[in-house]
């Protein structure tokens, strides 16, 4: 019989170095042995490199699988030329600070990962890996879903781990489990937590699971959207991580949307909001800029 293995999976940290350590430091403590990432390493928060230290460093003392998530695809596009109206502003300015922040050998990295990936571990069944769903890594699998039934007809694997959504959720579907670990740096409906899943095998291709909450150090990451420029780079934006962060209440989309709608209701015009707006839908949200 194939010893007991513990696997921590992780998804969207989204540059929350401190949701990070602390979800690793207690998968540690856990004993989790290996660590499945389904991307969104970087992006929302500050200081994204911290980040991705921490994760490179992790991947040279333990086993490691990445993958990319649609927030490495951004960066990857920008790169080759694409989102070029990426400036500062609460539009698109974390997505400029955070492109800022990389190094080659980061991009490179993230161009090297796959947007899917089978495991197999002994003591587990087969896998299937995927930031969104197993077809589009910005794509949704949810159990309600009309679409949910045909994406998993055409998975061979019992088991898929996706992120992507936010939110912890588990569910059996047609004799497939999907399984969310939820988001370790942006949780939903969780704010001063994080999370992240440990499954652990039991030497008979069946595993239990455990789906983990923990607290963290919420306002060191409130404190580098000051420190590290981001709360004056997209003034709105940060607002609302910062928000998130303290409450799990996610108004980032939300104000979006309210600022395309009021720029095009006083200028008729779509697509890319000025700043004027996004401090508009601040004051109609009750966003509080950092």
């Amino acid at each position: 019989m194939n010893p007991t293995k513990k696997l921590a999976v992780l998804s969207d940290i989204h540059a929350n170095y401190w949701a990070l350590r602390a979800c690793l430091s207690e998968a540690e403590r856990l004993g989790a042995e290996a660590y499945l990432f389904l991307g969104d390493y970087v992006s929302d928060c500050a200081f994204p490199r911290k980040t991705l230290e921490l994760l490179y460093a992790l991947s040279e003392r333990a086993p490691c699988v990445f993958l990319r998530g649609n927030r490495e695809e951004y960066l990857l596009t920008h790169r080759a030329g694409g989102e070029s109206y990426w400036a500062p502003g609460s539009e698109s300015g974390s997505l400029w600070y955070t492109y800022g922040e990389m190094t080659e050998k980061d991009l490179d990295w993230m161009a090297g990962l796959p947007n899917r990936q089978r495991v197999e571990l002994p003591g587990f069944p087969p896998m299937l890996l995927c930031h969104g769903n197993p077809e589009a890594t910005g794509g949704r699998l949810l159990a309600d879903a009309s679409e949910t039934p045909q994406l998993l007809a055409r998975v061979e694997e019992p088991v898929i781990l996706r992120g992507h959504s936010h939110r912890q959720e588990v569910f059996v579907r047609d004799d497939k489990q999907v399984i969310n670990p939820g988001a370790v740096g942006s949780t939903k409906f969780m704010g001063g937590r994080t999370c992240f899943a440990l499954l652990e095998g039991s030497g008979e291709e069946s595993f239990s699971l455990r789906l983990i909450q923990i607290p963290y150090d919420v306002e060191a990451a409130v404190a580098d959207l000051k420190t590290s420029g981001l709360s004056e780079i997209a003034p709105v934006w940060a607002a609302a991580v910062a928000m998130m962060l303290r409450t799990g209440e996610d108004l980032l989309i939300k104000a979006l949307r309210t600022a395309h709608w009021l720029q095009k209701q006083a200028t008729g015009q779509e697509g890319f909001a000025e700043e004027k707006y996004w401090l508009q839908a601040a004051r109609r949200l009750r966003i509080s800029l950092l």
